[in-house]
């Protein structure tokens, strides 16, 4: 959940080529939008926005190798589209629409909780709503993440590798973690990191 108290803001002394314009960073919890501030005007009241002001949201990728070891890595989604979600709102940025039949659920891992070496059963969005939890890839890599973080589970067909495959995750800390898990029917053919842009 977005705290505006646990929110760090930066401000950029440049000025933007209409002289006014400031850069703000947001970070919560470990996702930063980045964007510049435009007008404070528009049909309601709200900031007119330009193709230069995109935000960059980072999400964690974790995704099956050529050879069939798991990793992770952080990739950022940068294609936004400024336009209302349903007229007459106004407009916001919206990232690509990617249609796959889906399942979405929430979880709740228990203080302690450890899920030993498996594989994602499907791909999914791993959304923290609560708690904190980590994932281990089968290259050793470990990320520990809360809420305002965004996970991508994608390392189905792994090859078993000195006892591991696919990944290993738990709950950090002394609460459990309640993680939103949006899952796609279809899986990919071959994984790749960073798969939406």
């Amino acid at each position: 959940m977005f705290d505006p108290c646990r929110t760090a803001l930066a401000r950029s002394d440049s000025r933007g080529r209409n002289g006014g314009d400031k850069i703000l960073i947001f970070a919560d919890l470990g996702v930063k939008v980045i964007m510049s501030l435009g007008v404070l005007t528009g049909t309601h009241g709200v900031l007119t926005l330009t193709d230069d002001q995109k935000p960059t949201v980072p999400y964690w990728h974790l995704y099956t190798d050529e050879n069939g070891v798991s990793r992770q890595r952080r990739c950022l989604i940068t294609r936004f589209e400024l336009k209302s979600m349903q007229p007459p709102a106004d407009p916001q940025w919206q990232g690509p629409r990617y249609h796959d039949g889906m399942t979405t659920m929430v979880t709740v891992q228990p203080v302690g909780w450890v899920g030993t070496w498996h594989e994602n059963p499907a791909p999914q969005w791993i959304i923290p709503l609560s708690g904190r939890w980590w994932v281990e890839s089968m290259d050793g890599e470990r990320v520990e993440m809360g809420p305002g973080h965004i996970s991508f589970g994608e390392d189905q067909g792994c090859i078993p590798h000195n006892g591991r495959i696919g990944h290993r995750s738990g709950t950090i800390g002394t609460e459990p973690a309640v993680l939103m898990v949006v899952q796609f029917d279809t899986r990919r053919a071959h994984s790749a990191p960073c798969r939406f842009e």
